[in-house]
């Protein structure tokens, strides 16, 4: 199984917010797993279509039928690939992701319903969690145009060293999102440049 956490929940409102209605936003989900996040993004936003990246198969197995079950499969693109080694020509208004965030040695010590029915691809961040932002930051700001917008999922106690991740990429106007236990979950930011066009739809 792949199940959204509650936190994931702070990820999407971040995105949304980032992502305002009417425009023609093209987006991003880089390790897309059960497309939770972002087929909750194009259902509220209409006018939005994007890719989602994996590299488990049964991750975007998952996320093509859930794509199906909302209608949503022609604006949902769905890639196997390591990050966005893939998409090298292609540019986002807007790049979202859930990585893996939990500490190696952490993993044992997890709820047994995240834990047991998890893959521990989804789980493992390395020894200090970081592993995926080492890689996720430039990968992001790399993809997105100037004046896209980020949001990222991230552990407890990480968002600072996260949000220095990005700031070394190249990100701006960094924040820092509280989830509903006022833990700090999400790292969001832009790339320099003008903002998101609005569509003609």
């Amino acid at each position: 199984m792949l199940t959204p956490r509650p936190e994931t929940e702070t990820l999407v409102e971040a995105a949304l917010e980032a992502a305002p209605a009417g425009a023609a936003v093209r987006l991003l989900d880089l390790g897309v797993g059960s497309g939770a996040v972002a087929l909750a993004l194009l259902a509220e936003r209409p006018t939005a279509d994007g890719v989602g990246v994996d590299i488990s198969e049964a991750a975007l197995r998952v996320a093509r039928a859930n794509a199906s079950a909302l209608g949503l499969t022609e604006r949902l693109s769905l890639v196997r690939a390591d990050w966005g080694a893939a998409l090298a020509a292609e540019t986002f208004d807007l790049v979202v992701c859930n990585p893996p965030y939990v500490p190696t040695a952490e993993i044992a010590r997890l709820e047994p319903e995240v834990r047991d029915h998890e893959p521990t691809l989804a789980l493992d961040g390395g020894a200090d969690g970081l592993d995926g932002f080492r890689r996720l930051a430039p990968e992001a700001l790399r993809l997105l145009k100037d004046g896209g917008a980020f949001a990222f999922e991230v552990g407890r106690g990480q968002a600072r060293a996260v949000a220095e991740l990005c700031r070394a990429a190249g990100a701006q106007d960094l924040q820092m999102r509280l989830d509903l236990e006022r833990r700090e979950r999400v790292v969001a930011g832009r790339k320099k440049g003008l903002g998101m066009r609005r569509s003609n739809r």
